[in-house]
């Protein structure tokens, strides 16, 4: 490659939201685990507390209490709202991010930060049928909507370059 790709995006929650979602569900495994849980801790709660013939409340109430604020972590995992509040508590919501991707790195500009990522330091890459997550460590990322190109062969072009010079994958 030898002209850079160069792409830009507003920051703002209906550009970040998706690469949230994205971002979570890779991590959908971690949210079975809990819903097996839950699920293993109502039955054990339930078999302790008719296991001697008698249902107290009081044998049962600390597991469903327990239960019930796993299940509260579960629903706050998937509230959406949540999310957008995250975003726009971020310093760069709302400022125009500028990216200039190159053979041996990418260069973003936002607002007044200016800043140059080798490739070598990027953990992975992940693509979605949104845009791609860019992670420099494993759970901090950098997004790039497709939006942000001029058009779809430059997309083509980014995906091409992060196959290459990262752990590359996709999802969706």
């Amino acid at each position: 490659m030898t002209e850079e790709i160069t792409a830009s995006s507003i920051l703002d929650v209906p550009t970040y939201l998706p690469a949230f979602r994205w971002a979570r569900q890779r991590k959908r495994w971690a949210r079975k685990v809990l819903y097996g849980v839950v699920v293993t801790g109502a039955l054990i709660a339930v078999w302790l507390g008719v296991s001697d013939g008698k249902v107290e409340v009081s044998d049962i109430l600390p597991s469903l209490m327990a239960l019930g604020f796993l299940g509260l972590v579960i629903r706050r995992s998937r509230d959406v709202t949540g999310l957008a509040q995250q975003i726009q508590q971020m310093p760069s919501c709302g400022a125009l991010s500028t990216w200039a991707i190159k053979e041996d790195g990418y260069e973003v500009k936002t607002g007044e930060v200016k800043d140059f990522i080798s490739w070598t330091h990027v953990f992975e890459t992940v693509s979605t049928p949104d845009g791609t997550l860019v992670y420099l460590q494993k759970d901090a990322f950098e997004w790039l909507p497709k939006t942000a190109f001029a058009d779809a062969s430059d997309y083509n072009r980014f995906l091409a370059l992060t196959a290459a010079k990262t752990k590359h994958s996709k999802v969706g």
